[in-house]
C-alpha cells in the first residue's frame, strides 16, 4: 500500500463510504490529502523448499508506528 494513511486506497473516506453504502457513484471521489505512507513486506524464499525463510515489514512515512 502506498498512499495517505487516513484514506481508503488513497481517496477521501467519506466519498468512498457513501458510494459503497449506496452501491453506485453518488459523489465524486477526491484524492486524500496528507502525508504519504509506504507499507510493504520483503520475503526471502528458500529455493529448495519454496517456503519463506524470512519476512520483513517495511513502513515509511505517514503516522504509522514502527513495530
Amino acid at each position: 500500500m502506498c498512499g495517505n494513511y487516513d484514506s481508503v486506497i488513497g481517496m477521501q473516506k467519506d466519498g468512498v463510504i457513501k458510494n459503497f453504502i449506496h452501491k453506485f457513484n453518488m459523489c465524486h471521489m477526491e484524492t486524500a490529502q496528507g502525508d504519504g505512507t509506504f507499507c510493504a513486506i520483503l520475503v526471502d524464499i528458500n529455493e529448495e523448499t519454496g517456503l519463506a525463510s524470512s519476512i520483513n515489514l517495511i513502513q515509511r512515512g505517514g503516522i504509522l508506528k514502527q513495530f
